[in-house]
Formats: C-alpha cells, sequence, structure tokens
C-alpha cells in the first residue's frame, strides 16, 4: 500500500481550484457599464441568484477538492455530481424556454468549456486503479494493517 497521493488527483484538483477561482473574479458583472446596471435594476432577484450561483459552484469546488487530496471518496462523488448537474442544466437551457432568462448566465460560454474540459479529464483520472487505491487504502486505520 502506498500513502503517496497519485499526480491525477493533484493535478485534477489544482486545475479545478484555478478554475473555480478564475470564474468567480470573472463571473462579477461590471455595473459601471449601462446596460449591465440597467439589466442588474430590472433584474435583482436573477442579479442576486446568478451572484449567489457562482459563489456555491466556487465553494463547493473548492470543498470538493481539499478533501480529495485528504482521499475522502464522498468528496469525489461531490465534485462529479455536482459538475455534472451544472453542465446538464447548461446543455438542457436551451429547450427550457421559460427559464432562460432566470439562468440565462448558465449558456454556454469559454468558462463552461473549460470546466467541461477539466471534467472530462477528472472522469479519467479519478476513475483509475491508483485513485480508486488511494481512496479505498487512504482512510483504513493504519492498526488494523
Amino acid at each position: 500500500m502506498t500513502d503517496r497521493r497519485p499526480s491525477g488527483i493533484t493535478l485534477v484538483c489544482v486545475l479545478s481550484v484555478l478554475s473555480a477561482l478564475l470564474d468567480l473574479v470573472l463571473a462579477q458583472r461590471d455595473l459601471g457599464d449601462f446596460d449591465t446596471a440597467r439589466w442588474v435594476d430590472a433584474h435583482p432577484r436573477q442579479a442576486k441568484f446568478e451572484q449567489f450561483y457562482h459563489y456555491v459552484d466556487a465553494g463547493l469546488t473548492i470543498l470538493a477538492c481539499y478533501f480529495m487530496m485528504r482521499a475522502h471518496t464522498w468528496a469525489r462523488w461531490l465534485y462529479l455530481g455536482w459538475n455534472a448537474v451544472r453542465f446538464g442544466t447548461a446543455m438542457a437551457l436551451p429547450f427550457l424556454v421559460k427559464l432562460q432568462e432566470d439562468l440565462g448566465f448558465l449558456r454556454p460560454n469559454f468558462s463552461l468549456i473549460r470546466s467541461v474540459a477539466i471534467f472530462v479529464l477528472a472522469l479519467w483520472l479519478l476513475w483509475r486503479a491508483e485513485a480508486n487505491e488511494f481512496f479505498i487504502n487512504a482512510r483504513r486505520a493504519r492498526w488494523r494493517e
């Protein structure tokens, strides 16, 4: 048994955290722009929901990555499940006409494409044999060996 964390897990976590922080910084609306300020005034509930969503997304990603690096299996499932829901909603949004005004910020854009690329990499790296062994053995009590 090895106590070393596979480099694939570290790579996925670092890329995901950097992407989440970049999305959090770039997602803030420029209220100095007249059209943006007018949209926020006309849609205050949607603007608050959008901002809340970006904070939750970054928070869940950072939380899941931290605990994945500490070998918690539930964090791997949280990361994969949350991103699957995010991408599923973004792909279903064109077909949900009534929700396009409320959830329009989930439309596919560059940040979503970047997140999908990291997600596909995570699917491959987080389910390899050495990653599975890391998640199974790292949480085992040492005195039982």
